[in-house]
């Protein structure tokens, strides 16, 4: 919107006090160009943010036909008057449909958490292979249902970059921010995925998998050598030489089995 107002060589005005309400959008107050002593209140969010009246229903044939587009809607008040929308399209990331893809090979149970409207979500969850869609949420909202998966499903994971969704990936037993996102949201997050890339996620999950994986035949290998070599050498037939070999080779194969994990660079 900024880069649009300075394209256009709007003059935009001081802002005099700043409020934003979580989920909803924000109110300011600015200065007028009529006279330095007078503000002008503007909110910009949803509809609901200022009571609504026969100026206002007149707009919401138009916000709903952009958001049978998957277009979002801001709607513009000033001083308590409404006076236009926005429509905002949020398209899908390029690798979305592939990381799904991916993470539906784990056999996870996906889920679209959004503050936006039903439709635009709709829009959105109908080109991808998403499992269950709730939309219209606020920040407290997106904990609810983080909590809900739990009892459900037991360990959830959350990707988010928005401000909305800062406590919810906190809550979750697993965040992912996009490093393209809001600080708060990076900052809530243990895990931070670099240029804002969703395949990251899938391939969080592989290297994940398969760490575990190398650890476990490191394990196995590891008690392998030592249940064969301690009781023959209890016996004293085990020269300190093959010993010291033994046990090389033990430290060679746990080192080179785990060095496989370069393959997932």
């Amino acid at each position: 919107l900024l880069e649009y107002a300075k394209n256009e060589k709007l003059e935009l005005l001081q802002v005099i006090h700043f409020e934003s309400i979580a989920g909803r959008g924000i109110r300011v107050a600015i200065g007028s160009p009529i006279g330095p002593n007078e503000t002008i209140d503007i909110s910009v969010g949803q509809i609901d943010l200022e009571n609504q009246d026969s100026e206002t229903k007149k707009f919401l044939n138009h916000a709903h036909e952009l958001q049978e587009k998957g277009e979002n809607t801001l709607f513009i008040f000033i001083n308590k008057k409404l006076v236009g929308l926005i429509g905002v399209c949020d398209p899908i990331k390029a690798t979305a449909l592939t990381a799904i893809e991916k993470l539906k090979q784990f056999n996870l149970h996906l889920v679209i958490a959004t503050g936006d409207k039903t439709r635009v979500a709709q829009k959105i969850a109908s080109q991808l292979p998403i499992d269950e869609i709730h939309a219209e949420l606020s920040p407290l909202d997106k904990i609810k249902l983080i909590e809900d998966l739990q009892v459900k499903y037991g360990q959830v994971g959350m990707v988010g970059d928005g401000v909305n969704d800062a406590a919810a990936l906190a809550k979750a037993n697993i965040g992912f921010a996009l490093s393209t996102g809001s600080d708060i949201a990076k900052e809530s997050a243990p895990i931070v995925l670099m240029h804002g890339d969703l395949l990251k996620v899938a391939t969080t999950f592989e290297i994940s998998r398969f760490t575990f994986k190398i650890i476990k035949q490191n394990l196995f290998w590891a008690f392998f050598y030592n249940c064969i070599a301690i009781p023959i050498a209890a016996f004293g037939l085990l020269s300190p030489m093959i010993a010291s070999l033994a046990m090389a080779l033990s430290s060679f194969s746990v080192v080179t089995n785990s060095l496989r994990l370069k393959r997932l660079n």
